[in-house]
């Protein structure tokens, strides 16, 4: 669901349904299929698949330390361009947002740190310094473009108090900067309303009746289908006041 909402809101990700794994014709368990980002992810996206495509390991950033946890994932692994935002950054004025911008898209960067705190998922980039993906796309001068990733720990309760701070160092700078931290605060809103239009709630539905007969029948079920139950109830619940909470964090 999460990889939905990101991609309906206009960000690239990976496509991820339910996956019914058999082993010799006995059911393993209920799985996540789940998209390789990679050279054929970009070749099906990007009309110029060549440029660099990197993950986030443990500690990666925008830093002259963090680079060196940035892994290749497609094309030669040269890290010029991250080692440019990191000297960009260091070097920042008072124009920050308009000198990142020019090795970042800044405005998607906005949108995708907005929705990672609309989906509550802060265990990664900017927040948490791994997983997410970012691709330095030669058809936009090698600017970086964001991507979620091992979205598991979305709808953290705690998230939308995260909005006013950040660990990675080009979220942590932008809001040490008036302008930027206000481009950004514009992005949330208009993020904001787009959310209100998505039918989350009809996806939520689709999705349980979808793994329902799947779930039922795993041998390898961690929980009961009462504890399930309970917990999607609630889940369903947070979704729907999600923007609410997000408003009252930021005062919009």
């Amino acid at each position: 669901m999460v990889y939905k909402i990101f991609r309906e809101a206009g960000i690239y990700t990976s496509r991820a349904n339910h996956a019914a794994l058999y082993v010799n014709d006995e059911l393993y368990g209920l799985y996540t299929n789940l998209e390789t980002m990679d050279d054929h992810w970009l070749e099906a996206r990007y009309p110029d698949p060549s440029g660099e495509l990197f993950e986030a390991n443990d500690n990666a950033d925008f830093t002259r330390s963090g680079v060196a946890y940035w892994e290749s994932a497609s094309g030669t692994g040269d890290t010029t361009q991250l080692d440019a935002v990191s000297d960009a950054i260091r070097s920042a004025g008072a124009d920050y947002a308009d000198e990142l911008r020019v090795y970042a898209d800044m405005d998607q960067f906005y949108a995708f740190w907005a929705w990672s705190l609309l989906v509550g998922d802060v265990d990664g980039y900017p927040y948490t310094l791994n997983d997410c993906y970012v691709y330095a796309d030669p058809a936009d001068g090698n600017r970086f473009q964001f991507y979620p990733w091992g979205v598991d720990e979305s709808w953290y309760s705690g998230a939308p108090g995260y909005w006013n701070y950040a660990t990675g160092a080009l979220a942590a700078g932008c809001l040490d900067n008036d302008t930027c931290k206000a481009e950004f605060v514009a992005s949330m809103e208009a993020q904001l309303l787009v959310y209100d239009t998505l039918p989350i709630a009809d996806w939520y539905a689709a999705d349980a009746a979808t793994s329902a007969a799947t779930l039922a029948a795993d041998p390898r079920r961690t929980f009961s289908q009462s504890t399930v139950a309970s917990a999607r109830t609630q889940l369903l619940a947070d979704i729907a006041g999600w923007p609410d909470r997000i408003r009252e964090a930021m005062r919009l």
